[in-house]
């Protein structure tokens, strides 16, 4: 007798587990989901991160300043890319 309640028991447990994993999940998530604040982009499509361009050199005489030209060409605002030489 008893054994047949753990068999029941245990296949109930089985039924409930595979309902939440399809059903339920699924709907405590989606709640969870509306509820959670909205993410907004950053200023848009416009927007460009400031970057840092760090350049070492060593002995660079001969060929720094067609770097230096290079860097400045770059289609990047200059007030948001500090070029450092090291």
């Amino acid at each position: 007798m008893a054994l047949t309640q753990l068999v029941i028991i245990t296949l109930y447990l089985f039924i409930f587990l595979l309902i939440w994993q399809f059903v339920d999940y699924l709907l405590v998530m989606s709640f969870l989901t509306m509820h959670k604040p909205k993410r907004t982009k950053r200023g848009g499509v416009n927007h460009m991160p400031f970057i840092s361009i760090v350049v070492p050199t060593y002995k660079e005489e001969s060929v720094i300043e067609r770097k230096l030209v290079n860097l400045l060409s770059l289609k990047w605002p200059l007030a948001l890319r500090p070029i450092c030489f090291s």
